[in-house]
């Protein structure tokens, strides 16, 4: 399932891979990142979210072990 972010300065895109548990984010500059352990409930969560940019921020960052994809 993948969420585009139109209104975000920082953020592009997020995609969440259910087999992996893993959240994948996109930034506007085009750099990714791989956030791991992500469970279904908290991705439903962050798309039902109004600003889901901040649900990132607050909830994902700094919480899930991040890992940058290189391009």
């Amino acid at each position: 399932m993948k969420i585009k972010f139109k209104k975000s300065k920082l953020f592009s895109e997020a995609e969440y891979v259910a087999m992996k548990a893993v959240l994948l984010v996109t930034l506007k500059n085009g750099k990714k990142y791989a956030f791991k352990g992500i469970d279904h409930s908290v991705f439903h969560e962050l798309k039902n979210k109004n600003k889901p940019a901040k649900f990132i921020k607050k909830k994902i960052i700094g919480t899930y072990l991040a890992k940058r994809i290189k391009n």
